[in-house]
């Protein structure tokens, strides 16, 4: 026999399928508590991204709302006073061509060429 071989004590085929099967059972319950490790560690981080998203997402609505409350309101365009325009600087000469009430408190001038 060579050197450096392993050598099997031949127990029969039933010896080694016995142990083949005992070591697929250990593998498959190690890689089945792998598995549930994995699990709970994907669970936590999730469990830990939700609360943090919570956090955010309650800190965004209160920041927003005390933005909105906090301003100070416009004043109404009623509490304004309201300017004139300015009154013509000449007079124009309407030669009996008007419509509507000469003292009127607004002048509407229109000036045309039709050429």
């Amino acid at each position: 026999m060579p050197a450096g071989l392993p050598v099997l004590v031949t127990a029969g085929r039933e010896t080694m399928s016995r142990n083949n099967r005992r070591q697929a059972r250990e593998n498959r319950a190690q890689s089945r508590r792998a598995q549930r490790v994995i699990e709970a560690q994907q669970a936590k981080r999730r469990r830990m991204l939700t609360i943090i998203g919570s956090v955010v997402g309650g800190a965004v609505v209160i920041a927003g709302l005390l933005f909105l409350f906090s301003r100070e309101p416009e004043p109404a365009a009623a509490d304004e006073p309201v300017s004139s325009a300015p009154s013509p600087a000449i007079e124009v000469e309407t030669d009996g061509r008007f419509k509507g009430n000469p003292d009127a408190p607004v002048r509407v001038v229109e000036f045309g060429d039709f050429q």
